[in-house]
């Protein structure tokens, strides 16, 4: 394949779309156990791993013993695709609403990963600053929360809290619309596959 997989899959959408799901399918069952062989990639801090992990996750034979709790912790380390990873816990997390609100209540703060220069960070997780990279998370969350209309006052209050509504206009990438969109996507795309995907709430 010309174009690399993760490339393919930040959008999830193309015509060699397919492939890359069949293919990361087949790896995932070749595998003695799905949850450590995607757990491994969210282990280290490189976005591409984490994209490549977080589609694994929803191709997953068995939904109940997910890594969870790694798919979070690479979004709160400030992974460049941290709205795919956002789309991603919305569809696998039965608690993603409290744990989107409780980052969204503490503005998203980022674990910088340890051990890495400057420059290795930089091609692990991507452009920008930690600030940045706060702004690109919540606004991922606040228009992924929106799925559940129980949400709709707790978002319309405190997007009107100053510092919310700075961190929402200095999200330079546009990361609600990111995640909507892949979040869209995922769940038409794994149809082929037989798997019925629903956003939390």
């Amino acid at each position: 394949m010309s174009v690399p997989e993760h490339l393919i899959l930040l959008h999830l959408d193309g015509k060699k779309m397919q492939v890359v799901l069949a293919h990361i399918r087949d790896d995932l069952k070749a595998s003695a156990d799905q949850c450590q062989h995607i757990r491994q990639r969210f282990e280290n801090a490189d976005w591409r791993g984490h994209l490549i992990s977080a589609v694994a996750m929803l191709l997953a034979d068995d939904c109940s013993n997910l890594p969870v709790a790694d798919l979070w912790s690479s979004f709160d380390g400030g992974s460049w695709v941290a709205p795919q990873l956002a789309a991603t816990a919305s569809l696998v997390d039965k608690d993603f609403i409290r744990h989107a609100r409780t980052r969204v209540e503490a503005r998203c703060p980022i674990t910088v990963p340890n051990g890495l220069s400057p420059l290795e960070r930089h091609v692990a997780t991507g452009p920008h600053g930690e600030y940045h990279r706060r702004c690109k998370a919540l606004a991922a969350l606040l228009t992924l929360l929106r799925n559940s209309p129980a949400q709709s006052d707790w978002i319309d209050a405190i997007s009107q809290n100053d510092d919310i509504s700075s961190m929402l206009k200095d999200d330079a990438d546009e990361a609600g619309l990111i995640a909507k969109y892949w979040q869209i996507n995922a769940i038409r795309e794994l149809r082929a596959f037989g798997i019925t995907l629903e956003p939390a709430g």
